[in-house]
């Protein structure tokens, strides 16, 4: 199956992306694309039964792809988590990573694993009574 996220739906996306960036975008979405089926191998028979649809992909491959080509942020920006204490003094920054590498957030592979059988559910097993172990 071919990747459902291509330049041209980048673009509709994300009109600012430069034109000098567009051999860099489809190498990503590339490997992006590589990356999603090795994690939800049956991505693809979820798209052909209707359980997920590839705009929904194409948005998820669009967003990975776009964080990963803007530029490094100025200031605070870019910090995903900032702690801050009195005393004895504390100081913890923690950088969202925009080196160019293509990488899921949580919400993604939520998104991604839409259609799939809930593993979610707890059940237990009760044994009968009168019956060793």
């Amino acid at each position: 199956m071919e990747s459902p996220a291509d330049i041209s739906t980048l673009e509709k996306h994300w009109p600012g992306l430069d034109d000098a960036d567009h051999e860099q975008a489809q190498q990503l979405l590339d490997e992006l694309w590589l990356e999603i089926l090795a994690l939800y191998p049956d991505l693809p028979e979820r798209i052909d039964d209707g359980k997920i649809s590839p705009e929904l992909v194409a948005l998820v491959m669009h967003r990975v792809v776009r964080r990963a080509l803007q530029p490094q942020a100025e200031g605070t920006e870019g910090i995903t988590q900032l702690t801050q204490g009195t005393g004895p003094f504390t100081q913890t920054l923690q950088f969202e990573g925009r080196d160019g590498v293509v990488f899921l957030k949580k919400r993604e592979r939520q998104l991604l694993a839409t259609g799939r059988a809930d593993t979610s559910q707890v059940f237990s097993v009760m044994p009968r009574r009168g019956e060793a172990w």
